[in-house]
């Protein structure tokens, strides 16, 4: 850890770096990255850097306000870290609670991830079940988040849908067919209390 410190030190103009990903939900594993955000005083569209485990992505603070003001998942994540989780904070950027917004952003980034989870599992060129097991996880997580922001206006809870990442992720098929079946019932009765509490 003292190796990343160092390394984010370097980074010009930072204002604010949280932590990121799986080591915030708490369901790490082996193949698990050190993901980093930084916020910047510059112009960064959300360049990422590489560098063995350690996954930084950079964005300047005008963009990151947008990306916080269109409820973005990434920033919102962000938003609500326990200080354990906040490398360094300078600023605290102003967030505005939308229902509207909320809905139509985490519905969409939900719905992307349960669609990549098929992709990966149905299509040969893409066939990855790793990534198909993240996905499908990260479609239930997404939307549990934006139930508690809904409800509390933060997240309360990084790791509520941690359960599910331990079922997926232990689930020896390779078959897409076999987890919709298993969880489409789940997912559509997240989705629905998703939408009661964020209504149009």
């Amino acid at each position: 850890m003292e190796n990343i410190l160092e390394l984010l030190k370097k980074i010009n103009g930072k204002i604010n770096i949280y932590m990121y990903g799986s080591k915030v939900y708490g369901c790490t594993s082996p193949q698990s990255d050190n993901d980093f955000i930084v916020v910047t005083n510059g112009t960064e569209q959300g360049e990422q850097y590489h560098l063995d485990n350690i996954e930084i992505t950079i964005y300047g603070q005008q963009q990151f306000q947008r990306m916080i003001d269109e409820h973005e998942i990434t920033a919102l994540e962000c938003l609500f870290l326990k200080p354990d989780y906040i490398i360094t904070q300078t600023k605290r950027l102003p967030f505005k609670l939308d229902l509207q917004k909320l809905r139509e952003s985490f519905a969409r980034k939900s719905s992307n991830s349960w669609a990549k989870a098929n992709k990966k599992l149905s299509i040969e060129k893409d066939f990855n079940p790793y990534i198909a097991k993240k996905s499908l996880f990260h479609s239930f997580r997404i939307l549990y988040f934006g139930i508690q922001i809904a409800l509390y206006g933060k997240i309360v809870d990084y790791q509520e849908a941690n359960w599910l990442y331990y079922e997926i992720m232990n689930n020896p098929s390779e078959k897409w067919e076999d987890y919709k079946q298993k969880y489409q019932p789940l997912y559509n009765e997240i989705r629905s209390k998703f939408r009661e509490v964020c209504p149009k």
